[in-house]
């Protein structure tokens, strides 16, 4: 997803879109490769063949005088060490000007080293030479071992190294198609694969030919060379590139731009009849190097000295359909050579789905794609067993498999775990401890045993039940609960159940603590000492969990020498209410309500707890009062005010200052 080539241009792809990066240190007249981790896209490391840079721009400790060469069409390629985390092969070739004497040569990467910037581990370890500039790899169907390609120097010889956890083994030589041998720039070109693995197409320069091939990604085998000679006397063919969908081959003829061939025919006769030359709109952009397909599915072109890459935004298409654009990607005013980064082609025989969790008795799609015929299994709870996508519905857990072949047969199979998740049961409850006495009111809490199931939930539907001859209703709160911002959207209060609609504003995180909210309450003398608090709450928390509601319990306390009857209070509650002035230096005038009938006192007492007043003793009926209180022959000092009525009492403090 990220590219460095050039005189230190910069392309990350990983928006989806193409954008500049900086920091580049490579300045390379042709061959280069990047590397970037597979799973988030930053970068690990580049190179031009000859040094190795950082991801901080940095020269490796030991990153230094590898094998290729900036003059060398494909001086290096990286690719992951198969089933090793952190560790990378570097393959090299060497370029005309140094004789090819180094030919095919690799480095290994550890990635755990330099505090884990990377170093080099193995350096320059040769495979083949004398070798043409040519290097390219291809991915087998496990997406993880991979074929490297390369070509022999003064022979017909393709040679496949197959690379796996076990290293990499003898290669696979096939002599077939042209000798590239004498003159020298023969040995000049790319080597490129198709995106399915099944051809390859071979540019040698100073023939201005282009092979075109078969590969077998199963034995590494190349053959049926089919041989594309240019028309124009004057190119020199340089770069190879295929379309997407296999079906167009692209060459870059450096003086006199590119052209087009359709290859889906198979047939020489048939392919250099649909070519096509695309018009360059200036001479200042008429030597094209490297074609590289880029992940977003276009193929970027290199402009030899200029500031801009050519794009090809459809190459699917035929012709002119491809939209060929000269300048179709600015590079911010760095310089473009004949190079671009050298990568495996995207081959893949396939992909399926991952494991996934579902309630028991809920269904799952599941996915396969990229081949010619599907096979699952087991077969138990699938809707199709040989189609790509079927329904799956197990009675419990379970690993199906699916064996998907493609085209040339090749085989991969992919394992899907199918979870049947357990029923989890979210417990609420409203407490059974709760007490309060007649006439005065409690704030009652509901209370989740699991929080953090609320992270999915956007809505709730709470009901509660009470005994309306006990108890009213009197105040709802969501403030500093696990629901603290959400929305109260409704309230109904029918007089025995009360039903509460509350929502997640768009954003809203969920609180802290187990409390979801607090309901206020009041009770009455009524015709019971006790009220259940049924709860229901209604909510989707997660694909599988439920609510269970265990009801509360609300005891009222007795009042000695009092009937049971339903009273309902004038003031609403039991109250002291304060005094004032507070301070005082003469007199006060204090107030308080009572909720019930009963007998009632309101005394007076000095900092050692001596009584020196009493302002009331004797029965009083439920309302709201006041008392004016003379303190002018006390002392200063601090004081206290106690009201009791029943079994209800409250203590305030008043001072008297002159």
């Amino acid at each position: 997803n990220i590219w460095y080539f050039g005189a230190g241009a910069g392309i990350d792809f990983n928006s989806g879109a193409p954008v500049n990066t900086a920091g580049g240190q490579l300045k390379s007249s042709e061959g280069c490769a990047t590397i970037a981790d597979p799973l988030t896209g930053a970068l690990l490391f580049y190179t031009d063949g000859v040094n190795v840079w950082n991801r901080a721009h940095l020269l490796m400790p030991n990153g230094q005088k590898l094998g290729g060469d900036v003059s060398s069409t494909q001086s290096s390629l990286i690719m992951p060490m198969p089933d090793s985390t952190g560790r990378y092969y570097i393959f090299t070739a060497d370029c005309v000007e140094n004789s090819l004497r180094n030919g095919l040569q690799y480095s290994v990467v550890d990635m755990r080293l330099d505090r884990g910037l990377g170093n080099i581990r193995t350096k320059n370890a040769s495979l083949l030479a004398p070798a043409t500039e040519r290097l390219t790899a291809i991915r087998l169907c496990n997406g993880i071992d991979f074929w490297v390609l390369a070509h022999g120097w003064g022979d017909n010889k393709f040679y496949a190294w197959k690379v796996t956890a076990a290293g990499i083994a003898r290669p696979v030589i096939s002599p077939v198609g042209l000798v590239h041998t004498s003159p020298n720039a023969d040995a000049t070109g790319y080597l490129s694969a198709s995106n399915n693995g099944q051809k390859l197409a071979v540019a040698m320069m100073q023939s201005r030919t282009v092979q075109l091939l078969d590969f077998d990604i199963n034995t590494g085998i190349v053959s049926n060379p089919i041989t594309l000679l240019s028309p124009v006397p004057n190119c020199l063919t340089y770069g190879v590139e295929f379309s997407p969908d296999n079906s167009k081959l692209y060459v870059s003829e450096l003086i006199g731009g590119f052209v087009q061939y359709d290859i889906s025919s198979n047939d020489e006769a048939a392919i250099l009849a649909t070519r096509y030359t695309y018009q360059l709109y200036s001479l200042d952009f008429s030597v094209i190097g490297a074609l590289k397909l880029g992940p977003d599915g276009r193929i970027y072109c290199a402009i030899q000295g200029q500031k801009a890459l050519g794009v090809i935004n459809n190459p699917n298409a035929p012709g002119a359909a491809a939209l060929y654009q000269t300048r179709g990607y600015d590079l911010g005013g760095i310089l473009c050579y004949y190079g671009l980064p050298n990568f495996a082609s995207n081959y893949s025989i396939a992909t399926a789905s991952g494991d996934t969790a579902i309630c028991n008795g809920m269904s799952v799609l599941l996915h396969a794609h990229g081949g010619v015929t599907y096979q699952w299994s087991p077969a138990e709870g699938l809707s199709c067993t040989d189609c790509p996508d079927p329904i799956a519905t197990p009675p419990v857990s379970t690993t199906y498999s699916v064996t998907i072949t493609n085209a040339n047969g090749c085989q991969a199979t992919y394992s899907t775990n199918v979870e049947i998740k357990p029923p989890a049961i979210v417990h609420a409850r409203i407490p059974r401890d709760l007490h309060l006495p007649p006439g005065s009111e409690l704030t009652i809490p509901v209370i989740i045993d699991d929080p953090a199931a609320l992270a999915s939930v956007d809505s709730l539907t709470i009901r509660m039940g009470y005994r309306k001859n006990v108890i009213r209703v009197r105040a709802i709160s969501t403030a500093g609960t696990a629901i603290d911002g959400w929305e109260v959207h409704s309230v109904g209060d029918s007089l025995g159940e009360l039903r509460i609609a509350i929502a997640r504003p768009a954003g809203t995180p969920t609180g802290t603590g187990e409390t979801l909210l607090r309901i206020t309450i009041a009770a009455y003398i009524g015709d019971t000492i006790a009220s259940e608090l049924p709860l229901s709450i209604a909510a989707r928390i997660g694909p599988c969990a439920t609510v269970e509601s265990a009801p509360g319990l609300v005891r009222l306390d007795s009042i000695c020498g009092m009937t049971q009857r339903l009273i309902e209070p004038i003031s609403g509650v039991y109250a002291l209410r304060g005094n004032a002035p507070n301070p005082l230096s003469k007199s006060t005038t204090i107030e308080f309500s009572l909720g019930l009938d009963g007998p009632t006192k309101l005394v007076i007492a000095n900092g050692r707890g001596q009584g020196v007043a009493t302002l009331i003793d004797g029965p009083m009926r439920p309302g709201a009062y006041s008392v004016v209180w003379d303190g002018s022959l006390l002392p200063t000092g601090t004081y206290y005010c106690t009201l009791t009525s029943g079994d209800w009492s409250r203590t305030m403090t008043m001072m008297i200052a002159r």
